[in-house]
């Protein structure tokens, strides 16, 4: 059972409730983990230049940071059905 399938199915009440808790608990700790990390990177680019590539340059960092972190929600929240169906081979 996974993510999607509880989303989808509606197995059960308390199993969507701890899915929801989960991913809360996910995002806070991932905006925990990253907001100084990001305010540091941005303040140090707009420092060291001006404001054209400050907005060019941290576009493109939140732009990676965004499909990271999209990466690693997928990897711990979703399954590819052709991963289930070799498991239960």
């Amino acid at each position: 059972l996974n993510a999607v399938s509880i989303h989808k199915s509606g197995s059960s009440r308390l199993a969507s409730a701890l899915l929801e808790e989960c991913y809360q608990v996910y995002f806070t700790t991932r905006i925990t983990l990253l907001r100084k990390t990001i305010a540091l990177h941005l303040e140090s680019v707009s420092k060291n230049h001006g404001m054209m590539s400050l907005i060019r340059m941290g576009s493109g960092y939140l732009s990676r940071v965004c499909s990271l972190e999209h990466q690693l929600f997928n990897s711990l929240f979703i399954h590819n059905n052709n991963e289930e169906s070799s498991s239960m081979d």
